[in-house]
């Protein structure tokens, strides 16, 4: 199942490079994706968020 899942979101991730115009990384965002990447959650590659994830994203959008 996690193969699957990965090889999904690299589907994803060439059709919006192909698709889309890059946004602009914002340092809210930097922020948060480096966070995230150094989380320690036993080897799981995904986990439940916590409570701020969801609305800590949606200011970076907002800001965009």
């Amino acid at each position: 199942m996690e193969k699957t899942f990965v090889n999904a979101v690299g589907h994803f991730a060439a059709y919006t490079g192909n698709h889309r115009p890059p946004a602009p990384v914002t340092p809210v965002l930097d922020a948060e994706v480096r966070r995230l990447a150094t989380r320690d959650d036993a080897g799981r590659l995904v986990c439940r968020p916590d409570a701020g994830l969801a609305r800590r994203l949606h200011d970076c959008a907002r800001s965009y």
